[in-house]
């Protein structure tokens, strides 16, 4: 796959975007919207505003769960006789099934504003614009940083699924943290760097462009197909996205013993601190705080309030009597409770923790500015793609965004953008991630 075959849709500017809108609008003015006019555009609309789905292979999804093979042992070969007896090996599978998730923006345009601006091409261009924007931050946001055992409405993304190559660094970044990842990825046969790309921050990319001595020789800037000019690292891209460096921190956790049943140690004092996973990634998590279990209690209550367009919580803590800095990931939560339909009901402001086990990730610090690099592998059979084009009946559709106008019963146009899909990943090894590295 040539990755930088997308390249050219990093491009366009955003005057330049509704301009390209207004005139598929013309295209059908004094009819009904055309979807067939409108889709091709708000999917290349969604792949400039979305780095890391821009680089990644669409297939068509079996139904509305896609099953594929993904290998787990190599054949054998060995060194033997001529004439010795050859024993057949084969490759070992594991079958893996994923469901499509459904994406949907709904906006629309008042009769009344049409009327009054006299400019209904303007205005219907900038609202779908936004919602074209708004599916592309959802899309990426998924591809990044989705949880679908927290929240079963989402697909899991590279930060769910990167184990084997997950690296905490708490220092400001150098070369040997990328080559850190860049020689793991190799350590698993994966030599070809066409199909890599590391995905930073655009605050990451400068300071790892302006590394002082080697770093000259390595980082280079190269131009690309459509005229991009993109800095590389080791013949690798580095892709700026605004979904790696966070932009806020936590607020005030509140915390309290428990009288609900746990596996905590009573008597213990258990230090927390949460974070939000916003559409734009893990932020920044709350200052430490520390909670003495009352005797006979072996669990602690969580409470806080909801954080704006929070798609999950990150809930970390530290062993019984552990210091504060010490906190590991203790789990990942939904940010929101949903009906049986799957209609957000409510936002999530509390945990009961009573679990003992933790994980390995220490959470973004603010005072450090923590912050995130994955190094991801986007070859269709290793790597990871994207099934989809397969709508909620399992019926095939023409591109990956559908365009639905919806029937008129009021004063107003509105429309429903869509999208069926799921994330196929293939092989851990071949990805990678550096965790609490920092420009300062």
């Amino acid at each position: 796959m040539d990755m930088f075959a997308y390249s050219r849709r990093l491009q366009t500017t955003r005057d330049e975007t509704r301009e390209e809108l207004k005139l598929a609008l013309d295209s059908t003015s004094g009819d009904a919207l055309s979807p067939e006019s409108l889709e091709p555009f708000i999917v290349e609309t969604v792949r400039r505003l979305a780095p890391v789905f821009s680089l990644m292979t669409v297939i068509v999804a079996d139904s509305k769960t896609h099953e594929f093979n993904k290998r787990t042992a190599l054949p054998s070969a060995t060194f033997e006789g001529e004439n010795a007896t050859t024993v057949a090996s084969n490759s070992t599978y594991e079958r893996i099934s994923e469901p499509l998730k459904i994406f949907r923006g709904k906006g629309g345009v008042t009769g009344f504003q049409q009327a009054a601006s006299k400019k209904f091409v303007n205005s219907f261009a900038k609202e779908l614009e936004g919602q074209a924007k708004s599916m592309a931050w959802a899309i990426e946001f998924g591809l990044l940083w989705g949880n679908k055992t927290s929240d079963p409405y989402q697909f899991d993304g590279f930060d769910t699924k990167i184990t084997t190559n997950r690296l905490d660094k708490n220092a400001v970044i150098t070369l040997r943290h990328l080559d850190d990842l860049i020689d793991k990825i190799q350590e698993a046969g994966i030599l070809d760097h066409r199909t890599l790309a590391f995905v930073a921050s655009p605050t990451m990319i400068s300071k790892i462009s302006t590394l002082q001595s080697e770093a000259r020789k390595a980082v280079v800037n190269v131009e690309f197909p459509g005229g991009l000019v993109m800095t590389t690292y080791r013949e690798i891209p580095l892709i700026r996205s605004s979904f790696v460096r966070p932009t806020s921190t936590f607020g005030v956790l509140t915390t309290a013993s428990s009288a609900t049943a746990g596996a905590l140690t009573p008597g213990a004092t258990y230090t927390y601190r949460i974070a939000a996973v916003t559409t734009r990634g893990e932020q920044w998590a709350s200052t430490s705080t520390a909670q003495l279990l009352a005797g006979g209690q072996s669990s602690a209550d969580l409470t806080w309030v909801a954080v704006a367009d929070a798609q999950l919580y990150k809930v970390y803590r530290t062993a019984a009597n552990g210091a504060a800095g010490t906190e590991l990931l203790r789990a990942t939560i939904a940010a929101k409770t949903y009906d049986g339909n799957g209609t957000i009901t409510a936002a999530v402001t509390a945990y009961n923790d009573g679990v003992v086990a933790l994980g390995t990730d220490y959470p973004l610090d603010a005072t450090n500015v923590d912050e995130i690099i994955f190094l991801l592998n986007f070859d269709q059979s290793e790597g990871a793609e994207i099934a989809s084009l397969i709508n909620d009946f399992g019926e095939e559709i023409q591109n990956m965004i559908q365009y639905l106008p919806l029937g008129i019963s009021s004063d107003k146009t509105e429309f429903l953008l869509i999208s069926y899909m799921a994330m196929l990943y293939k092989d851990d090894q071949v990805h990678g991630m550096l965790r609490r590295v920092r420009t300062l």
